[in-house]
């Protein structure tokens, strides 16, 4: 890490900076870069989702969210100062390093929204930030590289049978409702782009995404994809559309972008994903929110028939891994990982894992999104909680479902923090709610229980899951953290996953998806569970259970066995045994 640093730090002469910042982000805003797009990864060996390297000439300053502060000190703490990005006056550090001098970046990497929160930084903190077009890190990292990174280019066609409903219909939908002066809407995110074209594809981990931009002329409905020369050439060969697309090469965006404007057209981009280098220099872009992702994620019945499938699936899978771990201690976090996904692909529809599998034992699992390898993993002992966070792809539906289980006899600690977990998840699993309720109003239901204790999580509770698309999707959340002015409608899909980390102990969450359906009572709606994996009574302190949660626990267990019941092993159903009792 530091020989790439101090060749990036050479640079800095020659254009004129005092620091550069390095975000995870790529140019798509993709969660799981591509490896040839992942810079900050490359240059840090930081692993994770979600941070901002800032390197001075003497100083190297990480960000990061409270999901991966732990983590980050562990893989770079000895070259960075590792702050919480969310913390109030963290930010202040990069004026006092700066002192009245400039920060490069990439505006390819960092969006509209973003870069407008840097500039108000800057004016607060007395730096300046300098628009660089070159990437430095893609200087130095191709200066004397031998690196041959192999990338997929794939593309398909998603049928209407799994998408139920055709790219035209969405077409329509999408131009009726988009202002009549608009000429263009610049489309940058890639489930919005897959999502209204119903194509997927490969280019970027756990996610079936291709890397495309697509111009959408309002008027006539026509369309011009910007891919590269492998799926350019791929495309040409699927009978997707008849006359209304265009394919040209993605190097090219940045002059068709140009040209458009320069004609005088109307071009209608979303700040929060557009890179920021398409509103540099120009006022003639209509600022305003990508109306694709809504409409995405209301699912429709064949959606939503899907998302059962998949959850149908996922449950026999995830529930015979809980049999078989329970009985199977002393194997390493990485092998119980390894072994899930064995389970998951004894059933020929699933494609492969929606994120990477967290596999956690022990004070592991307090690092909430602790990723265990081959070279780097605990042994999970005959004494202790065991957290897997997984989830799985399939062309009819996303999943992801956390089991915390205890391998063992449960200490009472460990029991009581269980249940204040479980009583939180029973909690918004059972909420009635008016319409136009946007989740941040629901998330104290999930963290009441934990409040009146003194205790809280670092993350949110909810987020939307897309349908063979992203595992973690927008706008829907339920979140304290996010002021995301949204309204749950039936037929979105979210997850509820309250927890509690003991910072080098121990770490409990609880995770199944929910589906928004409308309630009995007019006017209101509720969640119906997804998930069909059984929550384990070992760690549920009854005493703090109220008859209503009891019951309801009890329920869903009796719910889950119907329906999984008749597909899994004698050994999974010896599991569910004590789990079918009257509480």
């Amino acid at each position: 890490m530091q020989k790439h640093i101090e060749h990036l730090r050479s640079l800095y002469s020659k254009y004129a900076i005092d620091a550069y910042v390095i975000p995870s982000s790529d140019e798509f805003q993709n969660e799981y870069p591509p490896q040839k797009l992942n810079r900050l990864l490359w240059i840090t060996g930081f692993s994770y989702s979600n941070g901002v390297l800032i390197i001075s000439k003497d100083t190297n300053i990480f960000f990061t969210d409270g999901r991966y502060l732990l983590q980050a000190k562990e893989e770079i703490g000895q070259y960075c100062e590792i702050l919480d990005m969310y913390k109030p006056g963290a930010c202040k550090i990069i004026g006092d390093v700066l002192n009245g001098g400039s920060l490069g970046y990439d505006p390819m990497l960092h969006t509209v929204d973003n870069l407008k929160y840097y500039e108000t930084l800057a004016s607060r903190y007395n730096f300046s930030m300098k628009r660089i077009d070159t990437n430095l890190v893609d200087i130095i990292r191709c200066a004397g590289s031998n690196e041959n990174i192999q990338e997929n280019s794939d593309i398909t066609v998603f049928g209407i049978e799994y998408a139920g409903e055709s790219h035209l219909d969405k077409l329509n939908k999408l131009t009726a409702k988009v202002e009549t002066s608009l000429d263009y809407i610049f489309v940058t995110r890639l489930d919005s782009i897959c999502w209204l074209l119903n194509i997927r594809g490969n280019a970027v981990p756990y996610t079936p995404f291709p890397l495309a931009y697509l111009l959408l002329g309002t008027k006539e409905n026509t369309l011009t994809l910007f891919v590269d020369d492998i799926t350019k050439a791929k495309l040409a060969l699927l009978p997707i559309f008849v006359d209304n697309l265009t394919i040209l090469h993605i190097s090219q965006i940045k002059s068709e972008f140009s040209k458009l404007l320069e004609s005088g057209a109307k071009i209608q981009l979303d700040p929060s994903d557009a890179a920021s280098w398409f509103l540099q220099n120009t006022n003639k872009c209509i600022i305003k929110e990508d109306p694709i992702q809504l409409m995405k994620a209301v699912k429709n019945e064949v959606e939503i028939d899907g998302f059962k499938k998949a959850h149908l699936y996922e449950g026999i899978a995830v529930t015979e891994f809980l049999a078989w771990i329970s009985s199977n201690p002393g194997i390493s976090e990485f092998e119980a990982s390894q072994k899930l996904l064995e389970f998951r692909a004894q059933n020929k529809e699933f494609l492969y894992p929606s994120f990477e599998t967290i596999s956690a034992y022990g004070k592991n699992a307090a690092i909430v999104h602790y990723k265990p390898s081959l070279e780097n993993s605990s042994i999970i002992e005959e004494s202790g909680l065991y957290l897997v966070d997984s989830g799985g792809q399939y062309y009819f539906g996303t999943t992801d479902v956390t089991r915390t289980i205890c391998i063992g006899k449960p200490q009472d600690e460990h029991k009581v923090m269980f249940t204040l977990v479980l009583k939180g998840h029973i909690r918004l699993a059972r909420a009635v709610f008016p319409e136009n309720t946007r989740g941040s109003q629901l998330d104290s239901l999930a963290r009441f229980d934990l409040w009146q204790h003194g205790c809280n999580y670092r993350h949110g509770t909810g987020h939307g899951v897309g349908h063979f698309l992203s595992v973690h999707e927008g706008p829907q959340s339920i979140s304290s953290g996010k002021k995301i002015d949204v309204a749950l409608q039936a037929g979105m899909v979210l997850s509820n996953e309250p927890g509690f980390y003991k910072d080098g102990e121990y770490g409990i969450r609880i995770e199944n998806m929910l589906l928004v359906i409308p309630s009995k009572h007019t006017g209101y709606l509720e969640f119906q569970n997804l998930t069909a994996v059984p929550i384990a009574y070992d760690l549920v302190d009854f005493s703090m259970l109220e008859q209503y949660e009891k019951e309801w626990l009890q329920n869903y267990n009796k719910t889950v066995y119907n329906l999984i019941g008749p597909f899994i092993s004698d050994q999974a159903k010896k599991y569910f045994s004590g789990l079918l009792i009257d509480l």
